[in-house]
C-alpha cells in the first residue's frame, strides 16, 4: 500500500516509473500501470491512489476496455486530455489485438490444434475473423 498523499513522499523504489524501469510492465500491478497513464494525481490524492479508484470505481482491469469518457471524467483529476488519453490507448490495445494476421500464419494442423486448446485452456478472447483458422 502507498503512503503519503504526495508521490514525491513515496520512496523511489515504490513510485510506478522506476519499478517498470527495474523490474518491467510485467511486474507492475493494474493500478501502477494505469498510475503511468495518468501521469499525475491532484492535490489531495496521489496518481496511484487515483488509478485505484478508478478501478474500483469501474470494476476492475476487465471493465476498463469498455469504460467511457464520462466514466472517466467524473474522477476528480482526469479531465478532457487524460480521458481522451487513456481511451485512445485502450483503442491503440485493442487494434494491436484484432489486426488481421491470417496472411502470415503458416503452420501445421498439429500447431493449430495446441493453439486452439491453448486458447479453451486458458480462456483467452480471440477476434471473430480468427476462429475460422482454429480447431476446437
Amino acid at each position: 500500500m502507498v503512503v503519503g498523499r504526495n508521490i514525491r513522499s513515496i520512496k523511489n523504489e515504490d513510485r510506478p516509473r522506476e519499478k517498470l524501469r527495474k523490474y518491467g510492465a510485467g511486474n507492475l500491478s493494474n493500478k501502477e500501470l494505469l498510475a503511468i497513464m495518468l501521469r499525475t494525481g491532484t492535490k489531495n490524492i496521489n496518481v496511484i491512489e487515483l488509478a485505484d479508484n478508478i478501478l474500483e470505481d469501474i470494476g476492475g482491469i476487465n471493465n476498463l476496455k469498455n469504460v467511457t469518457y464520462n466514466e472517466l471524467v467524473k474522477h476528480k483529476g482526469i479531465g478532457q486530455v487524460k480521458a481522451i488519453d487513456i481511451l485512445a490507448s485502450i483503442e491503440f490495445v485493442r487494434r494491436v489485438f484484432t489486426e488481421d494476421i491470417t496472411d502470415s500464419i503458416t503452420c501445421n494442423n498439429s500447431i493449430m490444434i495446441d493453439i486452439s486448446n491453448l486458447i479453451v485452456i486458458f480462456k483467452i478472447k480471440v477476434p471473430k475473423k480468427c476462429l475460422d483458422f482454429l480447431v476446437f
